[in-house]
């Protein structure tokens, strides 16, 4: 589940939602051909969900060079994998991990990157993580690139409580009709958070669900949600497809 920047290379760690992903990142990778003694390559692909209409063409090169490559396809959602794929994997679901394997993980990344972390911020960084290793990892990466010392400050700023107060912020914004500010927050969040759109109408819907809302404008606005969903598998631009939800937005607000 870990993998260091300082080893693999700017890749890892990364998001790359590209529409060139599969062609400029992965196939060069698994048509390479194994050198030395080892069997075949691995290539570990997180989110993999978020490639979206781009998993056929992964599909492709799962057939074309599964015996020189296995792959790892890391998923918090296997129903948006498409069915050819997942009938070609083993599926091993994970569960929870204890907080002492928790602790001995993150102090080995902590020892493996150069990183200063107490016993209570790792504490801090279960309890926001809720066990769930993967995204603990995330958080990590995310606050070590502003300095070497995790503190309590810098993790509760990257946490997801603290990207659901921007979600909030962004909605709010939206629903006073106020398109440029919305659309200037929705670029920040992008760029700080890495997010594609796909996840992003995720965290927007779950928001959603929090705030009073009448059952109309409830009904209406998840509705504008989905359909900007199925559109995005289609789109090849992220600010697009959200900046285009948010102008629905803030024109349903005129009659709020």
């Amino acid at each position: 589940a870990y993998v260091s920047k300082s080893k693999i290379g700017s890749i890892a760690g990364k998001r790359i939602t590209t529409p060139a992903f599969i062609q400029t990142r992965i196939k060069p990778f698994v048509q390479l051909k194994v050198l030395g003694n080892a069997p075949y390559k691995i290539l570990i692909v997180k989110n993999f969900e978020a490639l979206g209409a781009n998993q056929q063409g992964f599909r492709r090169l799962m057939e074309i060079y599964g015996k020189n490559c296995r792959m790892i396809l890391i998923t918090a959602n296997i129903s948006s994998i498409i069915d050819p794929i997942v009938s070609r994997c083993q599926i091993v679901l994970i569960s929870r991990v204890k907080y002492k394997d928790f602790k001995k993980l993150i102090k080995y990344i902590a020892e493996q990157e150069s990183l200063e972390i107490t016993t209570q911020v790792i504490e801090i960084l279960y309890k926001i993580s809720e066990g769930k290793i993967s995204q603990a990892i995330d958080l990590l990466q995310l606050t070590a690139t502003t300095g070497k010392t995790i503190d309590i400050d810098k993790l509760y700023e990257n946490s997801q409580k603290f990207q659901n107060t921007l979600i909030k912020s962004l909605l709010l914004i939206s629903f006073k009709g106020n398109f440029p500010k919305a659309r200037e927050l929705s670029r920040k969040i992008l760029t700080n958070y890495k997010f594609n759109a796909h996840e992003v109408f995720l965290l927007l819907l779950n928001e959603l669900n929090n705030l009073p809302l009448s059952r109309f404008t409830r009904s209406k606005l998840i509705d504008l949600i989905a359909d900007s969903d199925f559109r995005a598998l289609s789109g090849r631009d992220n600010d697009i497809q959200i900046s285009a939800l948010l102008s629905k937005i803030c024109l349903f607000s005129e009659y709020l």
